[in-house]
């Protein structure tokens, strides 16, 4: 995982380093900026899987810098680090679609949690992806394993231009014996 951080403090940064080799050595580390300007440019153009950022960068906040690069339809995993759990903040976070949220200081078990909550979060939309086929959705339709809703409906709208409610012909072809030749 190509993992960036973006911290001004240079004790939380090794804290960072030190804690992403402990808890997988094949991190690789993309980069690191100190604000968010030089942050906005080293995510644009490295485009890391995790960002692990300080919400009270100088030159443009966390929560700034997040907004600006989720507007511009920058996917990514973040963890956000803080120094005091303020709500508004959290919240925000939160709408910004934050992974993770670390409360300076933090010791190196709570960022091994939250990275290892990443992982299952990257390990289950992995497997959805694999899992969620056309063959799969029409074949669950047709043994009625599949129950109708909206968020199905917008999944499948959004990957494949149909919903489940939508009508179908479902065509079949048997070869009994002949399947090998």
């Amino acid at each position: 995982m190509r993992v960036a951080i973006v911290e001004r403090d240079e004790k939380v940064l090794e804290e960072l380093k030190k804690g992403l080799k402990r808890v997988d050595p094949n991190y690789e580390l993309a980069g690191i900026a100190g604000n968010g300007q030089s942050a906005y440019e080293m995510i644009t153009v490295m485009q890391p899987n995790l960002v692990i950022m300080d919400i009270g960068l100088p030159r443009m906040n966390g929560l700034n810098l997040l907004r600006k690069l989720r507007t511009e339809g920058r996917e990514f995993r973040v963890i956000i680090i803080t120094k005091d759990e303020d709500f508004q903040q959290a919240k925000q976070a939160i709408d910004l679609g934050v992974d993770g949220y670390l409360v300076q200081p933090f010791r190196p078990m709570e960022l091994k949690r939250a990275l290892s909550r990443i992982h299952e979060k990257i390990r289950n939309e992995y497997w959805m992806q694999a899992s969620f086929t056309v063959e799969n959705i029409l074949l669950s339709c047709r043994y009625g394993e599949i129950i109708s809703n909206q968020k199905l409906n917008e999944m499948t709208i959004r990957k494949f231009g149909f919903t489940v409610d939508d009508p179908g012909y479902l065509f079949t072809v048997s070869m009994a014996d002949e399947y090998e030749e």
